[in-house]
């Protein structure tokens, strides 16, 4: 397993670019199920302090992909770095 890190948020959540809402939010809460403290799959895989990074990195990944405007100016960016299709 590795950390988020150079992961686009698309990538983070495991979505595609077209996602809906009901598809980013579902991704959210399986991906926060899988970094909480409390899970058993990842609790000895990374520190506090990287579970904490992961979390807040799916949490910045959620708040930009529902808001319509961050996300359209996120899209912007993946696809002026040639991450993403126009």
């Amino acid at each position: 397993m590795k950390k988020l890190d150079g992961l686009n948020y698309y990538e983070i959540l495991k979505i595609p670019i077209g996602s809906s809402y009901f598809e980013i939010k579902r991704a959210y809460k399986d991906a926060l199920s899988l970094y909480n403290e409390d899970s058993i799959v990842t609790y000895s895989l990374f520190s506090r302090e990287e579970r904490d990074q992961i979390i807040k990195d799916i949490e910045d990944a959620f708040l930009t992909l529902t808001d319509d405007q961050k996300r359209a100016a996120y899209d912007q960016i993946l696809v002026g770095s040639g991450q993403a299709d126009p």
